[in-house]
């Protein structure tokens, strides 16, 4: 039966309803969505002021934009001074056979890869909904399950320094609006990056010795007072180098302290090449160089010193050195429990010994004896 005018007016009345309803609802749900998000965004940016620490920075990012954009792997690129993008935080990749090796040595480069590159141009999002249809994608062993991609760059006053980037293995997932929330977190991560390395280096600059890079006096004081207490607590060797440049008053006389300066930095690579990474070297002050061997007997610290002399000695024989002379240095050598119960006494053991080397024909290295004390007199070469 066909209908009359009531039936039309009444369905006309039944589908304004459900338009109605259908825009509330439409409504509600995005207003739903952007509460979500303005919460999350809130709780990212009170979570980031809580931490100077870059990883850590970076895997708040990661789990808090997964709240409002899902993804099945994400990552945070850095860009490096010569356009490689390196990875350096990254979620959910070990689910699709990838390896923490594959991640960690992953290395692009900005200008061969379309997406980055446009991102870096334009500082812009970017989404690739369907990567398998996409001419530019580049399809890596680390890449294999990405169907659908967003990027957003991390810019920090107005400068480029990464990309945060999430995947997903359904093609057309992602869409302008999901690029436009990700640029929002990239932007957090931007600021809280950029305070954690500010920080960083401030840091860095507060302990560390301006002219040779090495830890400054501050820092290496703080450390062998912690390693000492390390050392006594689970009864394992450490082992302190004292290392004076011989006649480097003279050195600089003749030459000049631009000349100084640069014998100096010479003396410090040297020690640097000759000493292990868990080692810390450090300028004590004016020629005068410190290294704390940890789980090091003295045996083994003599044979270390012995090394940084030799390396010293032939330093003016390298090509293209800048050293106007030979140069030599002397080393003291003093180890805990064998030479001291303390963090002074094992100083003072060092100093003696150093004083020892010095005194009995310099380029040498002495481990310090109880014989030594009652043969010098009072004596500090770091006075």
């Amino acid at each position: 039966d066909a209908f009359d005018e009531d039936d039309l007016r009444l369905l006309q009345n039944v589908a304004d309803h459900i338009a109605i309803h259908l825009q509330w609802q439409r409504s509600y749900e995005r207003e739903r969505r952007l509460r979500r998000l303005a919460d999350t965004l809130r709780e990212t940016g009170l979570q980031l002021t809580t931490t100077l620490d870059s990883d850590r920075i970076q895997d708040l990012i990661l789990r808090f934009v997964g709240e409002v954009v899902p993804y099945d792997s994400a990552c945070i690129l850095l860009l490096q001074s010569d356009n490689r993008v390196t990875v350096s935080r990254y979620r959910g990749y070990d689910r699709f056979g990838v390896s923490d090796a594959a991640m960690r040595s992953l290395e692009l480069n900005l200008k061969e890869v379309t997406n980055l590159k446009r991102m870096a141009q334009t500082h812009q999002p970017l989404v690739v909904p369907d990567t398998t249809k996409d001419p530019h994608w580049i399809f890596l062993p680390t890449s294999k399950h990405i169907k659908s991609w967003v990027g957003a760059p991390i810019v920090a006053r107005e400068r480029l320094i990464g990309f945060l980037a999430l995947d997903h293995t359904e093609p057309r997932f992602y869409n302008a609006k999901h690029a436009q929330v990700l640029a929002l977190f990239a932007s957090q991560a931007a600021l809280a990056l950029e305070n954690a390395w500010l920080y960083e280096k401030r840091y860095q600059e507060s302990i560390t010795d301006p002219l040779t890079g090495l830890a400054n006096r501050r820092y290496f004081q703080s450390q062998l007072e912690r390693e000492v207490a390390r050392a006594k607590r689970f009864q394992r060797p450490l082992s302190l180098l004292m290392i004076d440049l011989d006649d480097f008053k003279r050195y600089n006389d003749t030459f000049g302290h631009p000349a100084g300066d640069e014998a100096l930095k010479l003396v410090a690579q040297a020690m640097e090449q000759n000493t292990r990474s868990v080692d810390l070297t450090a300028r004590y002050g004016g020629e005068e160089f410190v290294a704390i061997l940890t789980e090091t007997p003295s045996n083994k610290a003599l044979k270390v010193a012995q090394r940084i002399v030799q390396a010293v000695r032939h330093l003016h024989q390298k090509p293209g050195t800048p050293l106007r002379a030979s140069l030599t240095v002397s080393a003291g050598v003093a180890t805990l429990p064998d030479h001291a119960e303390s963090m002074e006494d094992l100083i003072l053991a060092a100093d003696v010994a150093l004083y020892y080397a010095k005194r009995h024909g310099k380029c040498q290295v002495a481990v310090y004896s109880p014989d030594f004390s009652s043969s010098i007199p009072h004596h500090s070469a770091f006075d």
